[in-house]
């Protein structure tokens, strides 16, 4: 006969009656269910009928009838900031954070030599991209020295937000025969930042100084014809930092957006009634969460850096995704007008037209 025996540890025994371990809850099941009782309060609070106060559990049941219904209606509109401002939040991080990617090609596509480089931005992000040299092995073995002492103006590509450097690909060829060190940059928010926050070109202007410094860095670039080419919020990325790097040579700005509302609307749809009205909230949520200057992303903004050096921009609302540039030829005139490029792949010089 089996006697019961107190256990000498005065402890819960770590096992059920039918011998299975008892598990303790995750911190996520924990969370949940907290989460769940905060739910439960507010819909308690929310859609108990209003004159069933015992039911509802508010201290509301002294006073006339009038003075219990209008502590009823402020219990309940007591809630309404605090949603409105988890709402405003989440759409916020939602917008500038667009999500994953699908795999990217790669200018070998094209048939073009690249070198895959990595670099990190002011502020610790780290940075991937494509650096396409003037020279392939084939004409370093031609020219052998020669080729190690020449400098070669260079450029920047810049995508857009929730795109990635494959977006800005078409563009690669045309700069690249034309004897230009070209460097597609993959801003903040994809790749290896795949987590950061996209600012519409706010901060995104760190990892284009750092890509320019990059550049300037390789023996074979000339430092003083760094050029920066933007599309889309790129663009204005692009612009920003020109304001901070007064040494950046030229500008060419493809469709930037007109400021921060632009931004919201060309992602949020533009037949959302509701958002002119809540647009000072988004805009003052977006500055306070990312530290930024929301009206540093106007156009009007821009006069200072597009006036000190040689600027082309397109306007206009088309397609970006997939991207069609607006005119190729025209980047490679303005470039040529002002003496950017240098000499293409043949080994010919690119001739100079007539500053437009």
């Amino acid at each position: 006969m089996q006697r019961p025996v107190m256990n000498p540890m005065f402890m819960e025994e770590t096992e059920t009656p039918g011998g299975a371990p008892r598990r303790r809850p995750s911190r996520f099941r924990q969370c949940l269910a907290l989460v769940m009782r905060g739910l439960k309060f507010v819909w308690r609070i929310w859609f108990t009928n209003l004159f069933n106060f015992r039911q509802a559990r508010l201290k509301v049941e002294d006073g006339t009838f009038v003075q219990r219904l209008t502590r009823a209606v402020l219990y309940r509109l007591a809630f309404v900031p605090i949603v409105l401002v988890l709402f405003v939040t989440a759409l916020v991080i939602a917008v500038t954070h667009p999500g994953h990617y699908p795999p990217e090609s790669d200018p070998l596509i094209q048939g073009i030599y690249y070198d895959p480089v990595n670099f990190s931005a002011e502020d610790g992000t780290r940075l991937e991209g494509w650096l396409v040299p003037v020279y392939d092995a084939k004409r370093v073995l031609e020219e052998k020295e020669r080729a190690l002492h020449k400098k070669h103006p260079a450029i920047v590509l810049v995508h857009d937000y929730a795109s990635t450097r494959q977006q800005m690909l078409p563009l690669v060829p045309k700069l690249h025969e034309a004897g230009m060190v070209v460097l597609v940059v993959g801003l903040r928010g994809t790749g290896p930042s795949s987590g950061k926050a996209q600012t519409f070109g706010l901060k995104e202007a760190m990892d284009v100084r750092a890509a320019v410094d990059m550049l300037r860095r390789r023996s074979y670039v000339d430092p003083g014809k760094v050029a920066v080419m933007g599309l889309g919020t790129g663009a204005n990325a692009a612009v920003i930092a020109a304001e901070q790097d007064g040494n950046i040579a030229a500008l060419v700005l493809d469709r930037p957006i007109e400021g921060f509302d632009h931004a919201m609307t060309r992602r949020l749809g533009d037949d959302r009634k509701w958002l002119p009205v809540l647009m000072p909230l988004f805009k003052w949520t977006f500055e306070a969460m990312y530290r930024v200057d929301a009206d540093d992303l106007q156009v009007s903004s821009f006069t200072a850096a597009t006036k000190s050096r040689p600027t082309l921009r397109f306007q206009g609302h088309g397609t970006i995704d997939p991207y069609v540039p607006q005119n190729a030829d025209g980047v490679m005139k303005f470039l040529r007008a002002h003496r950017i490029t240098g000499t293409d792949t043949r080994g010919k010089a690119v001739a100079a037209t007539p500053r437009d």
